[in-house]
């Protein structure tokens, strides 16, 4: 079971993104919740934290390495977390950025143009904990998966 600490105060995600990156890499934050409290798609904003293992896919790497194919050993090699009946939309797992060019990968007869935007074709990051802020509820809280503290 994942480990879920509510926060007393809510925290400035991106004034924890911004002041240590390494350790809060990723923010995921909607304004949309202000436009209308009632959307559950812009109820939640979610601060990765304490990145682990890393798949990279650079657009320069012609090493033939099947991107979708690594993902998928890592990710049956390791136990989901547990989910309980908690309702958070993240308790632990990967975050992912897969570039419109990794479709080559899935289908090779493509013929796409390389990006030219300094991304890379793919990346996942294995992420065991994060902060969440409900803006349904006004409530904030530290996930984390078992085994990692909270």
């Amino acid at each position: 079971m994942p480990h879920i600490r509510p926060l007393k105060d809510r925290p400035s995600l991106l004034a924890l993104h911004r002041a240590r990156p390494e350790r809060y890499p990723f923010l995921l934050q909607s304004v949309a919740h202000a436009i209308d409290p009632g959307d559950r798609q812009a109820r939640y904003d979610i601060l990765f934290a304490f990145p682990g293992h890393t798949l990279r896919l650079d657009p320069d790497d012609l090493s033939g390495a099947d991107f979708l194919q690594q993902l998928d050993d890592h990710w049956c090699a390791q136990q989901p977390p547990e989910r309980g009946r908690e309702e958070l939309p993240f308790v632990g797992g990967w975050f992912l950025y897969l570039g419109y060019e990794l479709a080559a990968q899935v289908e090779p007869s493509l013929t796409l143009p390389p990006a030219a935007d300094g991304l890379p074709t793919a990346c996942a990051v294995r992420i065991p904990a994060a902060v969440i802020i409900d803006h349904a509820t006004q409530c904030s809280y530290l996930v984390a998966e078992a085994g990692q503290e909270a």
